[in-house]
């Protein structure tokens, strides 16, 4: 079982201690004794775990505005803990500098310089100044540093997101409605498992109306989307369109240009799904809102000709209601499918095997 989690405590030496839960790859693979002493031995020679928090409310504006990066952190101990492979859980602290100008932690980067690849379950920070605690559920693998083309980030349960996907405005989780059994189907809910669910970086702020798409249109044809300014100007406060996008207000979860090229393949199978794209509202209360969903697929008659594509926007009751349902699972699946396909598997293949997979499909 792992130790009780380190109190993290803001010293006059500006320090705030927090606590790394994680499942080293020996306790999950058998099979692969050498990863514990490889990772001692990459940690002796230098070749840590890093962790840099990222400010929720300072952008570096000479890095794109996203947030500004604090000073790497490591985790301690990590050569003189020796993890018994029925232990399950370790628990590690890592301190990091206290800087006042980074403010408020929203998020964090970390960097495996290991051999092996661990199971990170949560970073814990207390006593955070101006904020007290901040949790970060992870339950993610973290690869050895050299398969990503950027260091992980990880978000706390409080989400922060822009048009570089992070930090320019603040969106805040809605509280969850445990005694409601029927929150699950709410809107609220629906974009709240987003931003708090597998891939929540994909969302980004929209910058142009209607969406349009990066496929080649020579192939694909037209995939231009098909919300219009009917479908969502009703349902943000009294806003325009322009006016959301100025402001900042709208996002787009975009599982569009990934799914299109690969969807008569999939549905020709006892699978069945759709190309989809969710327009969010950015409330002042600081949650998201869905306000339409389009769901595509490709044209009957050929892949030049696009897409036959339908609107769904939220209904309370009836047999619309349903429908925007439906329409929300499919969302729901395609980010799963996303992260699990790219974010887990295509990301992490060698060049070669990129290419041999290209080639495939």
């Amino acid at each position: 079982m792992p130790s009780p989690p380190a109190t993290a405590t803001t010293t006059r030496g500006d320090g705030i201690r927090g606590t790394v839960i994680l499942m080293k790859k020996n306790v999950l693979d058998f099979n692969d004794l050498s990863a514990s002493f490889l990772d001692r031995l990459h940690e002796f020679v230098g070749k840590r775990v890093s962790l840099q928090l990222i400010s929720a409310v300072q952008a570096d504006h000479g890095n794109g505005m996203k947030g500004k990066l604090g000073k790497p952190a490591y985790l301690e101990d990590w050569i003189t803990t020796i993890t018994p492979l029925t232990a399950g859980e370790s628990a590690f602290t890592v301190t990091f500098d206290w800087e006042e100008d980074i403010g408020t932690p929203g998020a964090f980067l970390i960097r495996n310089n290991h051999h092996s690849e661990f199971y990170l379950k949560s970073l814990t920070l207390e006593n955070v100044p101006g904020h007290g605690v901040i949790h970060f559920i992870c339950n993610s693998w973290v690869y050895p540093a050299h398969k990503y083309e950027k260091d992980r980030i990880f978000f706390s349960n409080k989400f922060y997101i822009s048009d570089v996907g992070l930090f320019l405005c603040s969106v805040v989780i809605s509280p969850d409605a445990n005694k409601d059994k029927s929150a699950w189907r709410t809107d609220e809910e629906f974009a709240r498992e987003m931003l708090a669910g597998v891939h929540p970086v994909i969302i980004r702020c929209l910058q142009e109306f209607p969406p349009a798409s990066k496929l080649d249109s020579k192939v694909y044809g037209d995939q231009t989307s098909t919300i219009r300014k009917k479908h969502i100007e009703s349902n943000m406060d009294g806003r325009t369109v322009d006016e959301a996008i100025r402001q900042k207000k709208l996002f787009i979860l975009d599982h569009h240009d990934a799914l299109i090229p690969y969807l008569r393949r999939i549905n020709s199978t006892s699978t069945k799904t759709y190309a989809s794209r969710t327009i969010l509202f950015l409330q002042n209360d600081g949650t998201l809102k869905p306000l339409a969903i389009e769901l595509s697929l490709p044209h009957p008659e050929g892949d030049q000709y696009g897409v036959i594509s339908k609107v769904y926007t939220p209904a309370e009751e009836g047999v619309e209601n349903s429908i925007w349902q439906l329409a929300k699972a499919y969302v729901a699946v395609n980010d799963s499918g996303y992260h699990q396909l790219i974010s887990h598997w295509y990301n992490f293949i060698n060049d070669d095997q990129r290419g041999k997979f290209n080639k495939l499909n």
